[in-house]
């Protein structure tokens, strides 16, 4: 099927995390990584659209979880900040289908300087919401500075279940906390 696309035959609007658009009887679906899915009027109603889950969500959403688990102050070696955070957002993507969600961020370390520019862009986010203490600038050491109700104001708007993001800090970040 070729269809062409111009103002004369496209409707478009964003609704539950992607962009839909009818072409001429079909939709397209705008996924992530800009994946296109033509789907017929029909089946419309059967296609889930997924969350689109930004980079501040994701990293506001873990922070609660370790304020509400009362691990407020972490000192961390280097790059390992950047290393819990990349294999939290690999697991993730991982489970990305069973969650709906489609993370529009990547933390890529880079491999010559050992951490994620993205990262550090939204730690820095983090910082000005006061969400973190970043007690020097090399990220070594934090503190987390949300309350208890404020975490939980959090999570409430977080596209990923509590449980997912409990399993997460279980698994990354359990092992990071300080006296």
């Amino acid at each position: 099927m070729r269809a062409e696309l111009n103002a004369a035959n496209i409707r478009s609007q964003k609704g539950g995390g992607a962009w839909r658009m009818e072409v001429r009887g079909f939709h397209a679906i705008i996924e992530r990584f800009g994946e296109i899915s033509l789907v017929s009027k029909g089946n419309m109603m059967a296609t889930m659209m997924k969350d689109i889950l930004t980079a501040d969500q994701f990293v506001a959403s873990i922070i609660s979880v370790l304020a509400l688990n009362g691990q407020k102050r972490f000192v961390l070696r280097d790059t390992e900040l950047d290393e819990k955070f990349e294999r939290a957002y690999e697991e993730l993507v991982e489970a990305c289908e069973t969650l709906n969600v489609t993370p529009n961020f990547t933390f890529y370390i880079d491999p010559m300087h050992g951490d994620s520019v993205a990262l550090r862009e939204t730690l820095l986010a983090a910082k000005e919401k006061d969400l973190i203490a970043l007690n020097n600038p090399t990220f070594h050491t934090f503190d987390v500075k949300l309350s208890n109700e404020r975490a939980t104001r959090y999570l409430q708007s977080s596209p990923i279940p509590r449980e997912f993001l409990n399993t997460l800090v279980e698994h990354h970040f359990a092992q990071a906390s300080a006296a």
